[in-house]
């Protein structure tokens, strides 16, 4: 037998048969399914990591797990209980970091296994992380829009009323969007879509719509002021169409290849040169347009 996902979710074994007595012989599958763990409630400061096989933990990570916490979110930590009554992690270090953070937090939810050697626990943790996927950014801004997390849902509204939503073969940078919105506000960013979508048409919407492209507006939009001038969506829709996004693009490489300049930089800079390409006032001075 075999399994397929179906559309509303549930699993379905197939049936499979190639003539083997069984799939897993068939296969070459493992038979031996090793001694089931135990669930149980350790103490936190009970619970210890292994350096020689664990990789250096994250104090940042582990302060966002903090800040966030969440226990529908945390899950269960993998532990291994040794001889000597020690509780070393195997999955899930920097939860109990986090929980390390909360003093509130006392006792961890554990799926504790026993008799294991330290070759085992090595084995496990190289299991969880090699066969381990992490979710995509469209995964995720997905499942932050049902979640009902506020920014996401006010992106995805913005971008279905310009007609471009976020999937795979449009939009594919999110996690920008989101950072760019909660910056910029909701006003700002709604123009700074509309002035991408409308200036190259023809363009689709990965192309004109590509993480690089929509910061580097961004930057050049909030540099404005830095220069005194305020933000005008008609002025720069019509400096955005004196360069095609073929002829921006190429442009902001060449700057790049100049050195010491990120893409979000180099293409800020592309589009100051937009900007002052056949103006006679309000003009951006070459080396502001050229600066991080």
């Amino acid at each position: 037998m075999d399994t397929t996902l179906l559309k509303d979710g549930r699993f379905r074994r197939v049936a499979w048969n190639n003539g083997a007595s069984s799939k897993a012989d068939a296969l070459g599958w493992a038979t031996d399914f090793g001694k089931r763990g135990k669930l149980t409630q350790i103490n936190k400061q009970n619970l210890r990591l292994d350096i020689a096989y664990q990789r250096r933990q994250s104090t940042e990570k582990a302060r966002r797990i903090a800040r966030e916490f969440n226990w529908l979110g945390f899950g269960v930590v993998v532990v291994s209980e040794r001889p000597n009554g020690d509780y070393f992690v195997l999955d899930g270090g920097h939860r109990v970091m986090a929980t390390m953070m909360r003093p509130e937090i006392k006792n961890v939810p554990c799926y504790a296994f026993s008799d294991l050697s330290k070759a085992d626990e090595a084995a496990a943790f190289v299991c969880f992380n090699a066969h381990r996927k992490a979710p995509t950014g469209l995964e995720l801004f997905a499942a932050q829009v049902m979640a009902g997390d506020q920014d996401a849902r006010a992106v995805a509204k913005i971008m279905r009323n310009h007609n471009v939503p976020v999937h795979r073969d449009g939009c594919r940078c999110p996690r920008k969007l989101i950072k760019l919105y909660s910056s910029l506000g909701e006003e700002r960013f709604n123009a700074l879509i509309g002035l991408v979508i409308n200036a190259w048409p023809e363009q689709p919407d990965s192309e004109r719509l590509a993480d690089q492209v929509v910061s580097g507006l961004a930057a050049f939009v909030k540099a404005l002021g830095s220069v005194g001038l305020s933000f005008d969506s008609s002025e720069v829709a019509r400096a955005l169409k004196k360069m095609s996004l073929v002829l921006l693009k190429k442009r902001a490489h060449e700057i790049r290849e100049l050195g010491t300049r990120n893409r979000t930089e180099a293409f800020k800079a592309a589009f100051a040169e937009a900007w002052n390409k056949g103006r006679r006032a309000k003009r951006l001075p070459p080396i502001w347009s050229m600066a991080s």
